[in-house]
């Protein structure tokens, strides 16, 4: 009996000191694991801080890239000419970043090195791209444009060409028309006209030009100073310009949105702006305009007010968007700059009845309204109008400022650069 006690309490001691060595073991697996855990912690935060200050140094280089008056926080260097810099100190350790010309004058690489206070470091490769704005030009490269009616009557003046029209064309109470005329419809013709210029159409009748003829159908009752050609071909129609509503749009929501009516104090400047109703510039206020605007109701501006582009635009112009009629009447002036090449564009939106009215004076406005009807009569007047049907007379002139035709003008984008360096996402390395 005591034996049996004896080798029990021995086999009990073995079983203890079993048990107690697992538990060391184990003490010692979770102490290491904890360790290792600790040290690969250590290391994560030391790869995710390295990083961030490389991306740091990736953005200081886009930002140095792109402000040519930056020399002092671009160590002495800014615009395209920037070479990078080294050690650049920022919490928790700091960058130096390398820009290399690589011959294309568009394309630059970046290497940006990442180090903390314990040495360890993250390398970023990526190329930076020049990037150009394509939507603030646009191209007006005729003083009319039309895709369904154009009345020109009663001592109604074209100064400058060409015109484009995608449909038949008669004048009626001589109207001047000093510019060359395409009648780009398929078996359309001129009619009643007399033109200081080349005509193009298929058919010219009782018309007279003292420039060329080109026709393939019917010359009757014209005279030509010019050459005549039988047998041309139907002028290709013009297209209308490129215009990125949208685009535009959000330029004015850029400088905020006002709701309500707004009555344009005198002296004042507007733009860029969103106006949630009507636009009223009136009895000889004058207001200069500093961004692009939209109107989402009417625009009137009459009675010797003016509304003109800041000069600070220098040979740019700018956009107000009209999604009701537009309205420019009694001695009311709305121009660019001052500058020749310096357009306003009134930009009308409405479909199928008239957009814009411009009646007595009108400046050197661009009037375009792909959708509906512009008007100019009574001595209005302006540098070129596109729309679905334009009616001209009354004295109405288009170009009659003009020294030339249109052709390309810029659109500023509210002080955006015309031009600008960012990343290709599409490139970026992690070297180490």
């Amino acid at each position: 009996m005591n034996s049996t006690s004896h080798n029990n309490r021995g086999f009990a001691l073995v079983f203890m000191v079993i048990i107690l060595a697992i538990i060391i073991s184990l003490g010692f697996i979770v102490m290491e694991q904890v360790d290792q855990n600790t040290k690969l912690s250590s290391r994560y935060g030391s790869w995710i801080n390295t990083l961030q200050l490389a991306e740091a140094g990736i953005q200081k280089a886009i930002f140095c890239l792109n402000n040519d008056d930056a020399s002092a926080e671009c160590n002495g260097t800014a615009g395209e000419a920037y070479p990078g810099e080294e050690n650049i100190a920022l919490d928790p350790g700091s960058f130096s970043v390398d820009v290399a010309d690589l011959g294309l004058e568009d394309l630059r690489e970046i290497l940006a090195t990442g180090t903390d206070a314990s040495g360890s470091m993250s390398e970023i490769l990526v190329s930076a791209r020049k990037t150009y704005a394509s939507n603030d030009d646009t191209e007006f490269n005729f003083s009319v444009l039309t895709g369904s009616s154009f009345e020109i009557k009663n001592h109604a003046v074209i100064d400058y060409g060409p015109v484009f029209l995608n449909h038949d064309f008669e004048c009626t109470n001589d109207p001047t028309i000093n510019a060359d005329i395409y009648v780009t419809l398929p078996g359309g013709t001129l009619t009643g006209c007399i033109i200081t210029g080349n005509v193009y159409a298929d058919n010219i009748i009782n018309s007279t030009v003292t420039g060329d003829c080109h026709y393939n159908g019917s010359l009757s009752g014209t005279t030509c100073s010019g050459t005549t050609y039988s047998g041309a071909t139907t002028p290709v129609p013009a297209e209308f310009p490129v215009f990125d509503e949208a685009f535009w749009q959000a330029e004015a929501l850029a400088g905020g949105t006002y709701s309500g009516d707004y009555d344009a104090p005198d002296n004042s400047t507007l733009g860029p702006i969103k106006i949630e109703g009507d636009l009223t510039i009136d009895a000889d206020v004058d207001v200069t305009m500093t961004g692009a605007i939209w109107v989402t109701g009417e625009l009137n501006i009459a009675n010797h007010a003016s509304l003109k582009v800041d000069s600070s635009f220098e040979n740019r112009g700018s956009v107000i968007i009209i999604d009701g009629i537009g309205s420019i009447e009694n001695g009311a002036d709305i121009d660019g700059t001052g500058h020749p090449d310096s357009h306003l564009v009134l930009y009308s939106t409405v479909v199928d009845d008239l957009a814009l009215s411009i009646n007595n004076k009108g400046g050197t406005a661009i009037y375009y309204a792909p959708y509906g009807t512009v008007q100019i009569v009574n001595d209005g007047e302006g540098a070129a109008v596109a729309a679905d049907k334009v009616i001209l007379s009354g004295h109405g002139s288009i170009g009659a400022a003009m020294t030339t035709a249109v052709g390309a003008i810029s659109l500023d984008l509210n002080g955006a650069p015309d031009s600008w360096w960012e990343v290709n996402p599409q490139t970026w390395r992690q070297l180490k």
